[in-house]
């Protein structure tokens, strides 16, 4: 039955059995971080580490920044199987933006000690199916293939990039905000960027598994643009 084929899938050992939790945002809705918010009377955190759990994944490794320490005790008080390591990040001179996606990759680096071991990165603030992140987590590395990512390909989406999305944060100063990927002939990725002049997808959710050498240099990349 499908559901004994779930089951059974959910027990088999994942690809990826690490992940990086990016908790460190500074995105706020009625005075509280989004992590701290409750969907379904859980924080969005609690909801993350859960599927990652029921993925398979045995280790998270979760930054912290704004709300450290109520995000931490919220993450202990829960009692989750896979083991959960905190990385706190210092409020430097650039503030808030201190607390970026590239720089949780940069600060926690140090808590991934075998570089050959791939890992998740996913972020704190925004809602995964299990089934997604477990699809990620089992993604087939091979020789030449080294990073998975989340991408649309779908024209809609597609179209309201290069129309509607353009054209209203164009006046912004915002036209490059998306991240657009050029795929070659066998699907993969070979190019992706926030300005590239063609393109066939955009990446579609801050979901991604890799090898810890892409992810450490990715997060240089960002923290230095």
């Amino acid at each position: 039955s499908l559901r004994e084929r779930m089951a059974s899938a959910t027990q088999a050992v994942p690809t990826v059995r690490q992940a990086l939790v990016h908790a460190a945002s500074y995105i706020t809705t009625r005075d509280q971080t989004t992590q701290v918010l409750q969907v379904d009377m859980r924080p969005l955190v609690i909801h993350l580490l859960a599927g990652l759990e029921k993925a398979g994944v045995e280790r998270a490794v979760v930054t912290l920044g704004h709300h450290a320490t109520e995000l931490a005790e919220c993450v202990a008080a829960y009692g989750f199987k896979l083991k959960v390591d905190f990385v706190w990040l210092t409020l430097g001179s650039a503030g808030a933006a201190w607390h970026n996606l590239a720089n949780s990759i940069i600060a926690a680096r140090t808590a991934f000690r075998d570089e050959a071991e791939a890992l998740l990165i996913v972020r704190a603030d925004q809602l995964y199916d299990w089934r997604l992140l477990r699809k990620i987590a089992d993604a087939p590395f091979s020789h030449g293939l080294d990073a998975f990512a989340l991408v649309d390909t779908s024209p809609p989406t597609l179209r309201w990039a290069d129309g509607q999305f353009c054209s209203r944060n164009c006046r912004r100063g915002a036209c490059h905000a998306l991240a657009k990927v050029a795929r070659g002939e066998d699907g993969n990725a070979i190019r992706c960027g926030h300005r590239l002049g063609a393109y066939d997808a955009v990446v579609a959710g801050d979901v991604s598994g890799g090898a810890p050498e892409i992810a450490w240099r990715a997060g240089y990349s960002l923290g230095c643009t």
